[in-house]
């Protein structure tokens, strides 16, 4: 049955996931963000290794939202340069220096990363 699922995912759900990326590849803004991830017995790799898993989110408004999210095995920025290759927008993330490998003319930064700073310095004063 495993094989069955593999299968399905391939010659169905890759599509899909291609088609909503070329969708996602035309916003005009693109939310984007990487988190650690453990992967258990993963061939060439220690059970310790980190991974990480991305995720690519238009915007709520959209008329068609589309979050996907993209298993890698290292945080490079050639990761999101490569998933991203042929976005012409506004790219919203953190202020990780990978996202600069992305070939795009326009970047904002994250408010809610910037929040945490101020929350912190609040903590210093109270």
């Amino acid at each position: 049955m495993s094989n069955w699922m593999m299968l399905a995912s391939k010659h169905y759900f890759e599509p899909l996931f291609e088609r909503m990326k070329d969708h996602l590849l035309k916003e005009e803004y693109i939310h984007c963000d990487e988190t650690t991830i453990q992967v258990k017995g993963e061939e060439g790799r220690k059970d310790t290794t980190k991974s990480y898993m991305w995720v690519y989110s238009s915007m709520m408004e959209s008329e068609h939202p589309v979050r996907l999210f993209d298993y890698t095995p290292g945080r490079g920025g050639k990761y999101a340069a490569s998933f991203l290759s042929g976005f012409t927008g506004i790219l919203i993330t953190d202020d990780h220096t990978g996202y600069n490998q992305v070939d795009h003319d326009q970047r904002a930064l994250c408010w809610a990363h910037a929040r945490r700073y101020f929350v912190d310095a609040l903590e210093g004063i109270k």
